[in-house]
């Protein structure tokens, strides 16, 4: 698992970092806990719930994480921080 240089955090993912990685790292599923990846074109984005991005079966592990949500609200707060500044290094 390897992150992107600028990751992004929701708000409330921001508080939780800590405990985030370290899940993450000992592989002990947070189902509260959403992984952003780089999606291929023409997609942006791909979001999984930390149980799912664990799971071996979907080969999620060698693809770049880009952000992380606590929650719905906070992983659509992190997805909007990501597409504007995806938009501003196209204008």
């Amino acid at each position: 698992m390897h992150y992107a240089p600028k990751l992004t955090f929701g708000p409330h993912a921001e508080e939780h970092k800590a405990l985030i990685f370290e899940n993450l790292h000992k592989q002990l599923p947070e189902p509260a806990v959403y992984v952003i990846l780089e999606a291929a074109p023409p997609k942006l984005y791909e979001i999984y719930n930390q149980p799912q991005f664990l799971n071996p079966q979907l080969q999620l592990m060698d693809r770049e994480i880009v952000g992380f949500g606590y929650g719905e609200r906070d992983t659509e707060e992190c997805v909007k921080l990501l597409v504007e500044r995806k938009l501003a290094k196209v204008m």
